[in-house]
């Protein structure tokens, strides 16, 4: 989970754009990644994401279909189980 104090353009868009989910607590705005959110959007919301991304394998960081490929399609196409990226990205 990340907790956010200023929304930044990029997020602003991807909430606008139904790609985020956001949830509220005492503590803030939480917004979680979820497994249709584009490899790119998720790297440029989150750049902390990428060393969990490379640990499990997805070298797509850098690579052009990370704009147009979701977490899960990324998942599926190097054999990973979506629900233990997610669970890793949303802590």
């Amino acid at each position: 989970m990340f907790f956010l104090n200023n929304l930044d353009l990029n997020l602003i868009i991807l909430i606008d754009k139904g790609k985020i989910k956001v949830d509220q607590n005492e503590g803030g705005i939480i917004v979680k990644i979820t497994k249709d959110m584009l490899i790119g959007d998720i790297i440029r919301t989150y750049p902390e994401s990428i060393n969990i991304l490379m640990q499990n394998g997805l070298g797509c960081v850098g690579c052009p279909a990370s704009q147009m490929e979701s977490l899960e399609e990324a998942a599926m196409v190097h054999g990973l189980d979506v629900n233990n990226l997610l669970e890793q990205l949303n802590q």
